[in-house]
């Protein structure tokens, strides 16, 4: 109820509306109990799309028949799906990989204009897949669980990945406290949701507390890359 009260709030001043990762239940390596979840979030995010005639980003898990889970995020207009990518990294370190099913392909869409590619939390480390997408992206989201002890990380790889690929790049971070932070061991997310143009600019931010991060972005990628035409210097090395 409480994240229906925050879209439609959104949607007032805004056409593009997006959540963090796994949106509705927070991260879990649990999938059988969140994937469980999976065709009711479509239906009522689909449901809120057609109604408010905006595009709606969320995460969510869905359960493979065999017992593994993908970690989703998905893109949906008023019409139906845009784009729905699974996460090609899971996160070895806490066993995330011996729960979750690895993704195979980057993805992207087109929404009025603006081409929109999607990475979610851990794949923000590897700039590679990044790279896959910035020859037809103007802008990449990367929807987290990212937890404030890293939090550095998450703010130094979000500017780098804009500045690298020369794209639009939207860091949206879950943030929380109590009985969330008991139930992944402790943990706490600070947010550090922000908005970053291709130059490595923050144009917005919000930090430590939840709220609705507002930011107006232009198509105007292809600018930067033509007045620094850093991406036509791009090459493909092969290991040594």
């Amino acid at each position: 109820k409480k994240a229906t009260a925050l879209i439609r709030t959104a949607a007032e001043s805004s056409k593009l509306i997006l959540l963090p990762e796994m949106s509705f239940t927070g991260f879990s390596m649990r999938p059988e109990l969140t994937g469980t979840f999976c065709e009711e979030t479509f239906q009522h995010m689909q449901a809120l799309a057609s109604e408010l005639k905006v595009f709606l980003g969320f995460g969510y898990t869905r359960l493979l028949p065999d017992g593994k889970g993908e970690n989703h995020y998905a893109i949906l207009s008023e019409k139906g799906i845009l784009q729905d990518y699974v996460k090609i990294h899971p996160f070895s370190c806490s066993g995330e990989d011996l729960v979750f099913a690895r993704g195979t392909s980057a993805s992207a869409c087109n929404m009025e204009g603006l081409n929109i590619g999607i990475q979610i939390c851990y794949d923000l480390r590897f700039g590679n897949t990044f790279s896959a997408l910035a020859g037809t992206c103007d802008v990449v989201i990367v929807p987290a669980n990212w937890p404030n002890a890293r939090s550095e990380h998450w703010k130094t790889l979000l500017r780098a990945r804009a500045i690298e690929n020369q794209c639009y790049i939207l860091g949206i971070n879950c943030v929380s406290t109590g009985d969330y932070r008991t139930e992944n061991n402790g943990l706490f997310y600070s947010g550090d949701s922000m908005a970053i143009n291709p130059n490595g600019d923050i144009l917005s931010a919000l930090s430590e507390k939840e709220g609705i991060l507002t930011v107006d972005i232009p198509a105007d990628t292809e600018k930067y890359r033509q007045a620094f035409p850093v991406l036509r210097d791009w090459r493909t090395i092969p290991e040594p």
